[in-house]
């Protein structure tokens, strides 16, 4: 298997994001499930934006994605970002 070493001075982190799946936009899981197995990066955004709120921007892999359907509730979804780079601070 692959290990992944460790060197003192760098910093990485992971992110975990959630949210609602939309029924009638499939597209919004499918999105990041294709960037998941395309091993293509995804850009995570949060906090204020609205017009001159402060928000924050991260970009990295897709780890593991997850949904869950319980009956009579509504559908969710959450996976896990392992950050390549900088956490980066905007004003919208």
């Amino acid at each position: 298997g692959a290990f992944k070493e460790y060197v003192d001075g760098e910093i990485g982190g992971t992110i975990s994001i959630s949210g609602l799946v939309k029924l009638d936009d499939s597209s919004n899981v499918n999105n990041i499930f294709d960037r998941m197995v395309g091993s293509n990066s995804a850009t995570a955004i949060w906090g204020d934006l609205t017009s001159g709120g402060k928000h924050y921007t991260a970009t990295g892999k897709i780890m593991s994605l997850s949904m869950d359907a319980p009956k009579n509730a509504e559908t969710t979804w959450s996976c896990d970002i392992q950050l390549t780079g900088t956490i980066s601070e905007g004003v919208s």
